[in-house]
């Protein structure tokens, strides 16, 4: 299934105090490509990974997902 993601940036006037932000989760990430307004990643969270293709410019953009083994990742 191919999914559209809308992307939305805020200007905050001060970074957040730990407290106000909550629990987190340490995240690794890589770009395997970036050419133009294509972009190919791979993140790991934990015991899962996701190869991620975003495509398109401006507000709306193309996403596709697949889940990755930890050895492809």
């Amino acid at each position: 299934m191919v999914a559209s993601e809308i992307e939305r940036k805020f200007l905050v006037p001060a970074v957040p105090r730990s407290l106000e932000l909550g629990v987190g989760a340490r995240l690794r990430q890589g770009y395997l490509a970036i050419d133009g307004p294509v972009e190919v990643r791979v993140r790991r969270d934990g015991d899962e990974a996701t190869l991620t293709i975003k495509a398109g410019a401006g507000l709306a953009r193309t996403e596709v997902e697949r889940p990755l083994t930890l050895a492809e990742a």
